[in-house]
């Protein structure tokens, strides 16, 4: 039997929390600034946060 979470990085849920919610904006700054910098469409963009989101 597999007991959840598999992966917890901190003793403490709101340093999780934290992590994660910190690295989700830093996520959508780098995706803001590819955007002003034209080094992918839109639709690439959103197709990799969601992706990357989705793996966190």
């Amino acid at each position: 039997m597999v007991d959840f979470p598999i992966w917890h990085p901190f003793n403490n849920d709101w340093w999780t929390f934290t992590t994660l919610f910190f690295l989700i904006l830093f996520l959508v700054r780098i995706s803001e600034l590819t955007l002003r910098l034209k080094w992918w469409s839109s639709q690439t963009n959103r197709k990799i946060v969601h992706i990357i989101v989705g793996l966190l």
